[in-house]
Parts: C-alpha cells; sequence; structure tokens
C-alpha cells in the first residue's frame, strides 16, 4: 500500500509538532502540592523552558523531593529513591 505524499508531510508535521509539543511539557511529582515560588525555583535552577506546561502529582510515598519528568528525561531528587539506593548498596556490601 503506497501512502499520498500529501498525508505522508502531514503526518511528519504532525508527528513533529507532537515530539516538540512533549518537550514542553514537565511533571513535577512531590509529596504535596508546590506553590508557585517553589516551581520558579525548579524552573531556575534546572533552566526549565518558561514557555513549558507544568503540571503536578502528589505522591506522599515520595516522602520529601520531587521528581521533574519531561520528554524521555527523568529526574528523581525524592528521599525515597535515596533511600531505595542506599538499601541497594547496603545489600552489596554485605
Amino acid at each position: 500500500m503506497k501512502i499520498d505524499a500529501v498525508l505522508k508531510d502531514e503526518l511528519k508535521q504532525f508527528l513533529k509538532q507532537k515530539i516538540s509539543d512533549e518537550g514542553r511539557r514537565i511533571i513535577i511529582v512531590a509529596p504535596y502540592r508546590l506553590d508557585e515560588t517553589e516551581i520558579d525555583s525548579i524552573r531556575q535552577k534546572f533552566q526549565l523552558d518558561y514557555k513549558a506546561q507544568i503540571s503536578q502529582k502528589e505522591d506522599k510515598s515520595l516522602i520529601g523531593g520531587f521528581i521533574i519528568k519531561f520528554g524521555s528525561k527523568m529526574i528523581d531528587l525524592s528521599i525515597k529513591s535515596e533511600l531505595q539506593n542506599l538499601k541497594q548498596s547496603i545489600y552489596e556490601i554485605t
């Protein structure tokens, strides 16, 4: 089956836009809802795009800290992951 050239170009444009939009969506996961000051501080610290749409999710199991997800990347600065890393290190030592 052959794809029409116009349809193929439209599909390429759509996929490029979708990929671009994904890069502008940032999810911050924290144990509590962050206020605007905290979000601005995170934007500055991690040099996040100010045009990016930020959404928040609450996850009390993180204990403290936060996780930033954008595109296919993730920055995990939560206490939960630090404790898991510490636990893994202890298991490797013993």
